[in-house]
């Protein structure tokens, strides 16, 4: 008999933590265009469609729809995942659910894997934050998964033997590693006990093809059983193009079968990073599908049969027969161990040959000097809020994990606070000391030594991170943290010119960051002023509420200048802290904003009716001229130094009457000199002109006035729709923002129609019309979206088809055909039980409705 074979890809999902630490919005990434960010851009591109990934048929039409994550090894790290739940929450949903229905398929074992916390080099931190790493990447699978992790992926894969204790010592059973980890091989003794046999040094990678048990101790159970993955295949699947078809990628994972060894069962494992299937590669998940499908689908002889298995699950059954000696301090991505993280060591990722690294040194020996003194300040003034201190950093992991649920904060003070946190000012210095630890190990992320100079996106946000901390930490330290930080990082040299050095690189891009009661309240302000609310709407943690203001203008009918005066209620919500601020805006044409801000004590606060006296009589040139001198506050603001943001909404509200002024008149004269203007511009010296601005600006309003009954999910003339966008006016009508955004609001639109009911009878025809048209004159527009609206229609809506006459029954059909699904998935589940016994379920999410496989 053929041994068994085993697979397991295994995909590691994650990125980092990107949100201010003080407002909890990620900033823009234009690098990430057309996407506001790059977690938002890879949720696209990898994310998503790994949970909807497409098998075509022999003519390309769509002939399964696969949830990758259900028949894979994954991990998802928690910062990517808390991310994912408040901006992608149907792609977090359909994980969660592959995990369950992976585990139904596998005995138990849920594919889903555990993740150190937020990706720090294990073997550089100190045992401590290692011990905490482990718990909060626990808790955190445990929230999200319901279960308890079998394994836990190391960031970078990066290993030591105390690492792999904690892993065991907090209910670990495995991890995954690198081939070049192991370096000696033994037999295991009797039961599964350390080898007493000589060690037989690897003379090349040790085999893949089984699990090995790695001791860090003398104890019995002193042991973690790990997994090495088949670096040549991996590598190939990471850097050599091999997803670029499906069937490719399958001969050569059977070749990594090899020669038998016996009866043993082989194991095909496979480890990279999850990004490749879709985010690296276009269109890889597609070819993991198709290598899922095809396995699945087998039913030849014993060797052709290769069972899709998990770490957790082939464990099980399949414990190691042999003992494996750890290179300690080694990962997957550095042939120098760890030094990648804290050294010049030649690992880069590109870029400039003349950049180096030097500056990776420094800002570890920096950060480790900060986490280092802010501990010592912790063990003095933690106890005394916290009956043990590190023991509820810890158990913070809980609230961290829920989201910051309210009453999971509570349960927390409750458990781990002294007497003094039950008053609110004391619960807030306790919350104070939790953030201040969580900020400690945000700020040792592996990304920001990875990458090619201190001055990148990554570093920078690990020193915001050290920021915060700072500023919660140096309330309880007589130490200036910061001078200290600085000391260090004035030996960091950024290889970007714009630099002398990390110092200078502090105070341009971080000192200027940190949020304040001030700062808040200005930005606030400034928003409401300016009738701009959504302006400061979406800074996660903060809040900000009028307790009382007023509005003062000279001219009734002229909103500018103005006077604005507010008093204001602030919340810090992480930390449940509370303040009060006065505001004074001052705003005219320009516009040119003057805002200041004050406490509320007896002495500080400011004689508004005298501000509104000397605005009404004398105008807004001579208050702005004496507003600091006549009304000293806490702090002075003005427009620029809003955060970008804030201040772009503002300027964009107050330009909008400008431009539609312009572009009021530009359609006026253009109608006017019509017949001339298209003879002129076909000579040539105006065209360019014409093409930009005049036409341009022509065809979008044509186009918006057809338009506006699809936005309103109501049938539109697409007779005319099609002349608006054939007309020869230099401008390119099709791919114009109002034309793709109109034709998605429509078809969404027209599909929830058909999903709620009751409906009108020429609905399908209305919706096959348009996907007609739109495929005809809007090639390049992304059908992905529409195709899973039809799919979750198609398997999930019984009393819809239940109420179809035959012939809309028909006109689905070839909906479906037209989304470019083949025949079978284009007919209703008849009789509708048959879908129980699939699996399916389905979830709403904020885009519409996804099906669940």
């Amino acid at each position: 008999m053929s041994p068994e074979r085993h697979l397991i890809i295994h995909g590691h999902f994650y990125q980092p933590p990107r949100e201010n630490p003080w407002t909890g919005m990620m900033p823009d990434q234009p690098s990430a265009a057309p996407y506001p960010n790059w977690n938002a851009r890879i949720n696209r591109e990898c994310y998503a469609p790994n949970t909807l990934a497409r098998v075509l048929d022999g003519k390309a039409a769509i002939d399964r729809v696969i949830n990758n994550f259900r028949h894979m090894s994954f991990n998802t790290g928690p910062t990517l995942m808390s991310w994912m739940e408040n901006h992608a929450p149907e792609t977090f949903e359909l994980i969660r659910e592959a995990d369950r229905m992976g585990a139904e398929d596998h005995g138990g074992h849920g594919p889903a894997v555990a993740q150190v916390f937020n990706h720090v080099i294990m073997p550089l931190a100190n045992r401590r934050d290692k011990n905490t790493q482990i718990l909060w990447g626990k808790k955190y699978f445990r929230r999200v998964y319901g279960r308890e992790p079998e394994g836990m992926w190391l960031a970078e894969t990066a290993a030591d033997s105390e690492t792999l204790g904690l892993l065991a010592q907090n209910g670990i059973l495995f991890t995954i590693l690198a081939q070049n980890q192991v370096d000696a091989l033994r037999q295991l003794s009797a039961g599964g006990g350390r080898g007493a046999g000589p060690w037989i040094p690897c003379a090349g990678p040790p085999d893949p093809r089984e699990p090995y048990r790695v001791f860090w101790g003398d104890g019995p159970r002193d042991w973690l059983d790990v997994f090495v993955y088949d670096g040549p295949v991996s590598r190939a699947v990471a850097f050599e193009n091999l997803l670029r078809d499906g069937r490719a990628f399958l001969d050569r994972v059977m070749s990594a079968f090899g020669t038998p060894d016996g009866d043993r069962p082989l194991l095909v494992n496979l480890a990279t990073d999850g990004e490749s299937y879709g985010h690296h590669f276009h269109f890889g998940e597609m070819a993991l599908a198709w290598l899922f499908d095809e396995l699945l689908g087998r039913s030849g002889t014993e060797e052709d049969q290769v069972k899709l298995t998990n770490y957790g699950e082939y464990l099980a059954s399949h414990p190691p027969r042999k003992e494996a000696r750890l290179v300690e301090n080694s990962s997957w991505s550095c042939t120098h161990g760890v030094e990648r993280w804290r050294a010049d060591c030649g690992c880069r990722t590109g870029g400039d040959p003349q950049w180096n690294q030097k500056w990776r040194a420094p800002l570890r020996e920096g950060l480790d000097w900060l986490r280092d003194r802010i501990a010592e300040a912790f063990d003095r003034t933690a106890p005394e809020y916290l009956k043990d201190p590190w023991a509820a950093r810890d158990g913070y992991g809980d609230v961290v994990a829920s989201n910051y649920d309210p009453s999971v904060r509570r349960a927390f003070l409750y458990e781990h606070g002294t007497a003094a946190a039950g008053a609110p000012e004391g619960a807030t210095t306790a919350l104070a000391l939790m953030e201040c630890q969580l900020m400690c190990l945000y700020m040792f992320t592996s990304c920001a030594w990875f990458f090619d100079d201190i001055a990148g996106l990554e570093p920078v946000q690990n020193l915001r991170y050290a920021a915060r901390a700072i500023e919660l930490a140096q309330n309880w330290t007589p130490v200036d943290l910061t001078a200290g930080l600085l000391g260090h990082l004035a030996r960091a040299v950024p290889n970007n010119t714009a630099y002398a050095d990390g110092a200078e690189l502090w105070n341009q891009e971080i000192a200027g960051s940190y949020l304040t009661a001030a700062t808040a309240c200005a930005q606030w302000a400034a928003s409401a002023a300016m009738n701009e609310p959504a302006a400061f709407h979406g800074q996660r943690w903060v809040e900000v509420s009028a307790l009382e203001s007023e509005r003062v203008v000279r001219d009734p009918a002229d909103p500018l200048p103005v006077l604005y005066l507010a008093r204001a209620s602030l919340r810090e919500t992480r930390l449940d802290a509370r303040a009060e601020r006065l505001a004074m805006v001052l705003a005219d044409d320009g516009p040119r904003l003057d805002i200041l801000v004050f406490e509320t004590g007896p002495n500080q606060a400011p004689d508004f009716e005298r501000a509104k006296s000397v605005f009404i009589d004398k105008g807004a040139q001579y208050l702005r001229s004496s507003f600091a001198a006549l009304f000293p506050g806490e702090a002075q603001f003005t427009l620029e130094s809003l955060w970008p943001q804030v201040r772009d909404r503002i300027l964009a509200g107050q330009l909008k009457e400008f431009f539609d002024e312009i572009r009021h008149n530009t359609v006026r004269a253009f109608h006017n000199h019509r017949d001339a203007l298209l003879k002129y511009s076909r000579k040539g010296s105006a065209w360019d002109w014409m093409d930009k601005f005049v036409f341009r600006l022509m065809a979008e309003v044509d186009l918006e006035n057809v338009l506006k009954p699809m936005r309103d999910g109501r049938p539109v003339d697409l007779d005319r729709l099609t002349i608006l966008l054939d007309q020869d006016t230099g401008a390119s009508s099709r791919n114009m923002p109002v034309v793709r955004e109109s034709a998605g609001l429509y078809i969404r639109s027209l599909f929830s129609q058909l999903e709620r009911g009751p409906r009108r009878p020429t609905l399908p025809e209305e919706l096959l019309g348009f996907l007609n048209f739109v495929k005809s004159n809007m090639p390049d527009l992304d059908l992905w979206e529409f195709q899973n609206l039809y799919h979750h229609l198609m398997r999930h809506e019984a009393d819809l088809f239940r109420s179809l006459a035959q012939s809309e029954g028909d006109m689905l059909a070839e909906i479906g055909r037209t989304l470019g699904f083949s025949e079978h998935l284009t007919r209703p589940p008849v009789p509708w039980e048959g879908t129980a016994q699939t699996g399916l379920r389905a979830v709403r999410g904020g885009t519409g409705w996804f099906p669940r496989l």
